[in-house]
């Protein structure tokens, strides 16, 4: 199993959100050794319920992030 975690940084708004769900169901066909874990801004978490194994929002407690294979932050620029 291998574990990562996608952070959805500054940017990243609704719509975003809702099309990188697209993404994470393709993930979890294709990848199912994958354990995808996404770290997302408050609201957001709704769009990847089913599509990750975790979900939680920025202002939330702080995660180790060194349980991790892989950490994959994502920031758009306006």
């Amino acid at each position: 199993m291998v574990r990562i975690l996608f952070d959805l940084g500054s940017g990243i708004g609704l719509g975003d959100s809702c099309q990188m769900s697209i993404l994470f169901k393709h993930l979890k066909r294709y990848r199912p050794l994958w354990q995808i874990d996404v770290r997302c801004h408050p609201g957001h978490e709704a769009c990847f319920v089913g599509q990750v194994s975790s979900v939680w929002r920025h202002n939330a407690v702080e995660r180790d992030m060194g349980e991790y294979e892989k950490v994959i932050r994502l920031n758009w620029t306006d």
